[in-house]
């Protein structure tokens, strides 16, 4: 048996239940989610079931106990001494019951299964952030990718009129990217760049600016756009689904718009993005044909 580890919040849940899917359906191997954890150290649950029908097969206490020694190494915060997960997770890996994957560019077949996990009942801890396995299943689970509920009527409006005009989605992510040292954040430059390569593209766009930073100065005085930014908390999957209904996307480093990206229906959708991911790891595992700009 194989137990996900749970980390982060929509976007990196998403690839995460894509690489579950994507072993079960074409690698015939079942890998369990302990999507537990995340409502007990992120606070939201499994973010992509609130949105999405991903059908993805829950660990339970037995599986992880087998499968671990331990109770999924994830115990409520109140019940849990400060470090202790962090001191369990560590002695997993000394016991080699982990298995760390973070080569995005890597992508597991049949043939190479064994090479990339070599044993069986161990923990899984990779964000299998490549969009090859979202490629390689897309047409078998297109029901689990449709969107559970209607927009409201503010976002549906938008919808329409994303629809009707030659609409580009623009994701500028800065808030907690601030606070880790890992990252760049995609500054004034790169937009413009983006921004500019999109006007040479296309005639006549119109920018729909998804940001919760006060980012004006990115915008071009000359070009249309709007700022969305009435999407917060619980109903921050709907600028993801408003997402797709552009017709064309400038992304962030992040997971959030790349998988809007992935999602985003139009096949002849223009879609720019930033070389590096982190400060350390370029964003090479995206779709080959994707304008890739310098942050």
């Amino acid at each position: 048996m194989y137990i996900m580890r749970a980390q982060g919040r929509y976007g990196n849940q998403f690839f995460q239940a894509i690489f579950c899917r994507y072993c079960e359906l074409i690698l015939k191997k079942t890998i369990k989610y302990d999507y537990p954890r995340l409502k007990w150290h992120f606070g939201n649950g499994y973010e992509p079931g609130k949105y999405l029908n991903l059908k993805i097969k829950k660990a339970t206490i037995p599986d992880k106990l087998f499968t671990l020694g331990v109770n999924g190494i994830e115990l409520p915060p109140r019940f849990t001494k400060p470090g202790k997960w962090i001191e369990q997770y560590e002695k997993l890996k000394k016991e080699n019951k982990v298995i760390v994957l973070h080569d995005h560019e890597d992508f597991i077949t049949k043939e190479n299964f064994n090479y990339y996990i070599p044993k069986d009942n161990v923990m899984i801890d990779s964000y299998f952030f490549n969009h090859r396995y979202f490629f390689a299943i897309k047409d078998i689970i297109e029901d689990e990718l449709v969107f559970k509920t209607p927009l409201d009527e503010k976002n549906s409006q938008l919808a329409s009129d994303m629809e009707r005009s030659e609409s580009v989605a623009v994701h500028i992510r800065q808030g907690d990217y601030k606070t880790l040292p890992d990252y760049d954040i995609c500054g004034k430059d790169y937009y413009r760049m983006a921004i500019e390569y999109i006007r040479e593209k296309l005639n006549n766009p119109f920018f729909y600016v998804f940001s919760q930073s006060d980012v004006e100065e990115y915008m071009p005085a000359d070009c249309q756009y709007i700022f969305i930014d009435h999407n917060t908390g619980t109903d921050s999957h709907k600028d993801v689904q408003l997402m797709t209904h552009c017709h064309h996307m400038i992304i962030a480093n992040s997971s959030f718009s790349y998988m809007a990206a992935l999602l985003n229906p139009f096949d002849d959708k223009i879609v720019v993005m930033p070389e590096m991911y982190t400060k350390e790891c370029p964003f090479t595992a995206a779709p080959p044909s994707w304008k890739r700009i310098p942050i």
